[in-house]
């Protein structure tokens, strides 16, 4: 098999892509966790609201990895 040399750019470019897809789907992930939370009317409320807040912060922090639609980043 021959080897190939990858520009730095281009390891640059797909290691961005692992990033924003891993992020979204982590995202995807949590939004499943919260509507599974919100559904819980017999458990505690406020360990139910901690974990929330938990994961609402954690949410914020990997949708910082996503681009936004419609424009070049």
């Amino acid at each position: 098999m021959k080897p190939y040399i990858v520009p730095d750019q281009a390891v640059d470019v797909l290691q961005n892509w692992i990033e924003q897809d891993a992020a979204a789907c982590a995202v995807r992930e949590l939004d499943k966790v919260i509507a599974f939370l919100m559904k819980l009317h017999e458990e505690d409320a406020d360990e139910v609201l901690a974990h929330l807040r938990a994961i609402y912060f954690l949410k914020g922090e990997l949708t910082k990895f996503i681009p936004e639609k419609g424009g070049e980043q």
